[in-house]
């Protein structure tokens, strides 16, 4: 995130959460943790730098001391349900999903991400529910440092 430091406040969201078994809940609005930072990653279930990264957030999740959230861009519940029951979906847990219709675009647009955007996508959300970084991109196991230091 850096050069794109950010403090504009987010927006929440229109999602469904999405298990194994298909939708566990109805849709609602989404928020960050509050008092906590929050990692935000948009991923799809046929991305694959997504799906490389998704092990390494969790352990930097224990590591940083965040609140980590999956946010599915994927168009078919069918395909992300399949992905969450497979064991390279094991680590996403119980994500959130942006359906694709008019909600998706209008939240990206608020966002000032890309539709579509270049997945993964990060989202830093501060602990008073300011968006401080969107990166667009996989992250690496040496950008840990800057995390930190970007958490303190």
């Amino acid at each position: 995130c850096e050069g794109q430091w950010t403090s504009r406040a987010f927006a929440r969201p229109s999602v469904v959460e999405i298990s194994k078994e298909g939708t566990k809940g109805k849709a609602g609005l989404w928020r960050p943790t509050p008092g906590k930072w929050t990692w935000l990653n948009l991923f799809a279930s046929w991305c694959g730098p997504c799906k490389e990264e998704i092990p390494r957030l969790r352990k930097w999740e224990k590591q940083a001391n965040f609140s980590l959230m999956f946010l599915s861009l994927d168009d078919d519940e069918r395909e992300l349900s399949r992905f969450l029951k497979a064991p390279e979906g094991a680590d996403v847990g119980t994500p959130i999903w942006l359906k694709d219709d008019n909600a998706r675009g209008k939240w990206l647009a608020e966002m000032q991400i890309k539709s579509p955007p270049n997945l993964p996508v990060q989202v830093l959300v501060d602990p008073e529910g300011k968006v401080r970084c969107v990166s667009q991109g996989a992250v690496e196991e040496t950008d840990l440092a800057v995390v930190r230091e970007k958490l303190k």
